[in-house]
């Protein structure tokens, strides 16, 4: 008998509720749920859904990632995080392209990794080897290993983000590295949007993030054991 069980994603909810039911189980959800709050015993929330804090919500600042321990020396290597379409930004190939070149110009890395994402267009790859860099490694999404985020993100120097990826910034902010953000535009001022853009900001003012992982797991020893 689980003493917690957590689920994240709403095919996951009647999961957990038929599990507190057997079980007596206390449940914990990674998002705003699609049933009422009620139903559960924690609510973790990224505060930009607008949720209150309660007695069974907790409102996070940005993603529960892994962070960076080992304060060792980063490699001179840079590392590009590419994103695609979404609901929330317009997609530009054209100006990502151009910012990729101007990184390659500007810094001076022993190698420049890149990777794609599920919503990458499937043309990109083909336009960005017509740019001839040098010493970029491109690597598609669908040809990498699951780990190969985790396994490169805490040894590079730098890395840039396209701005309709908020788990990708906040796993590279995450991670220790040197961060900016490749600028798409909004379709509209959503919370998303605007959260992207204080984080930005914070980047710009060298405001560090929050281990909220770290944070929650605290809370939830606190309030259960």
């Amino acid at each position: 008998k689980p003493d917690i069980a957590i689920g994240a994603g709403h095919k996951t909810h009647l999961h957990l509720l038929a599990v507190k039911r057997c079980l007596n189980t206390k449940i914990v959800v990674i998002m705003k749920p699609s049933f009422p709050l009620i139903f559960f015993d924690l609510c973790i929330i990224p505060k930009h859904d607008g949720i209150k804090n309660c007695t069974n919500v907790i409102n996070t600042q940005s993603s529960l990632v892994s962070f960076d321990s080992n304060l060792k020396k980063k490699e001179n290597i840079g590392l590009i995080l590419i994103g695609g379409p979404s609901k929330h930004y317009f997609w530009d190939s054209r100006l990502v392209l151009q910012e990729i070149c101007k990184i390659s110009k500007k810094f001076k890395f022993r190698r420049l990794l890149l990777t794609t994402s599920r919503r990458t267009p499937f043309d990109f790859v083909g336009e960005l080897d017509k740019l001839n860099i040098y010493n970029i490694r491109v690597y598609e999404y669908s040809q990498i290993k699951g780990d190969w985020l985790d396994k490169h993100i805490n040894k590079v120097k730098n890395i840039w983000v396209t701005n309709d990826s908020y788990s990708m910034i906040t796993e590279a902010l995450a991670s220790g590295a040197d961060v900016d953000i490749i600028d798409l535009k909004a379709k509209q001022d959503s919370k998303l949007s605007k959260e992207i853009k204080i984080i930005k900001n914070n980047i710009k003012r060298k405001i560090p993030i929050q281990n909220e992982a770290k944070r929650v797991a605290n809370f939830i020893l606190k309030k259960w054991f």
